[in-house]
């Protein structure tokens, strides 16, 4: 499939591959407090590791989008999409890595084309998202969002300075539902 392009108003969402600027990324991976919000460890990569993991994206299964502002093109954060195209499933990471951004506004803006793609034209049933439930705002975003409650997965995941074990939520946003929260995107991005 060929690289991802979409345009809103206020953001340019494409896909990130091996010869993308990639630094951004770098420096969120080894902010600390920043993957703490994700339940990771911080990590120090070079851009060569980076590159390389950026080429397994293959705009089929894998997808790397890069979220970028669009007046100054700044790389604000990702998605990372993971399709099952046998079961018409898929898994999502998100990220909004610059703090200014993680408004509902820049959620609800960038949402409507990465949405309309993957339950439009990728044909997914099941959108899956997993959380550290420690993480509520990005829980409360989800619900918003349209997600559906599946489960709370107890001591799922090793905490980010692997000293204990934290719960994971697991959220769905299922195609038939993303109808109804596109009309209320909508309804909320013309609000403002």
């Amino acid at each position: 499939m060929p690289a991802i392009e979409w345009t809103t108003p206020n953001f340019i969402q494409k896909s990130l591959g091996p010869g993308s600027d990639l630094s951004a990324m770098q420096s969120w991976l080894a902010d600390a407090e920043l993957m703490r919000s994700l339940n990771l460890p911080a990590r120090h990569l070079d851009l060569n590791q980076l590159a390389r993991y950026a080429a397994t994206f293959d705009n089929e299964r894998k997808y790397l989008i890069g979220i970028y502002e669009k007046a100054q093109m700044r790389l604000i954060g990702y998605r990372i999409l993971e399709l099952n195209p046998a079961h018409r499933r898929a898994n999502l990471h998100l990220l909004i890595a610059e703090e200014q951004y993680r408004s509902r506004r820049a959620t609800d803006e960038t949402q409507v084309p990465f949405y309309d793609f993957v339950f439009g034209t990728l044909k997914v049933n099941k959108l899956v998202a997993e959380i550290a439930a420690f993480n509520e705002r990005t829980i409360r975003r989800a619900e918003s969002s349209g997600y559906r409650f599946e489960a709370r997965l107890e001591r799922e995941l090793l905490s980010h300075d692997g000293t204990t074990f934290v719960d994971q939520v697991r959220m769905a946003l299922f195609a038939e539902d993303w109808a109804t929260a596109r009309i209320k995107t909508l309804e909320r991005l013309a609000s403002h």
